[in-house]
């Protein structure tokens, strides 16, 4: 979802230092308004699925544009439903998963989010179908043996190992049907 070969030309950008979600000088606002302008002519219908990685989401609801200040005084990092409604999006989904960096056997672990800086807007369906236009779906073939496997992790350990595989494939079906912002926020 974040390759910009994903989408039709014009569907995505490249955010400049003083562009990006991370910089408090940005126009978060004024990307989806004109995000929206190229895209949905193309789609035919409102994107409404943001995805995006945690670091950039932190960004995003810390945003000048986003946050508030209670009665004392006192910023307030805006909720996922606040951001919702100003951006007019059914849903924003945050990627959490990390990965370790680090080559096995070393003193310390490093970690790294596995989803980037990136950010992309999307028409999602509500309810899936053949004939439903999305930008795109995880195909799963229903046909293929879904396999588990279960052992003893080990001479006398205490736990036990599950493996489960299944076949799927995700596809891009309508690559206008999303915009792309690369570099939205900070790459770490």
């Amino acid at each position: 979802i974040f390759t910009s070969t994903n989408y039709a030309s014009g569907n995505s950008e490249t955010l400049a230092t003083t562009n990006r979600w991370s910089d408090a000088s940005s126009d978060i606002i004024g990307e989806f308004i004109s995000s929206r302008a190229v895209a949905e002519p193309k789609f035919g219908r409102v994107l409404n699925t943001l995805v995006l990685g945690i670091n950039t989401w932190r960004y995003m609801r810390n945003h000048p544009q986003f946050v508030s200040y209670n009665q004392a005084g006192v910023r307030i990092q805006a909720s996922k439903q606040q951001v919702m409604d100003l951006l007019e999006v059914e849903k924003i989904l945050v990627g959490t998963a990390t990965r370790t960096t680090s080559q096995e056997g070393a003193a310390a672990d490093t970690y790294a989010n596995i989803w980037g800086p990136d950010a992309a807007l999307i028409y999602t369906p509500s309810s899936p179908g053949i004939l439903v236009p999305t930008y795109g779906y995880t195909l799963v073939d229903e046909d293929a043996d879904h396999i588990v496997d279960g052992w003893r992790n080990g001479d006398g350990a205490t736990s036990d190992a599950i493996r489960v595989r299944h076949s799927f494939d995700q596809k891009v079906l309508a690559n206008f049907g999303g915009y792309l912002w690369t570099n939205a926020g900070d790459a770490s």
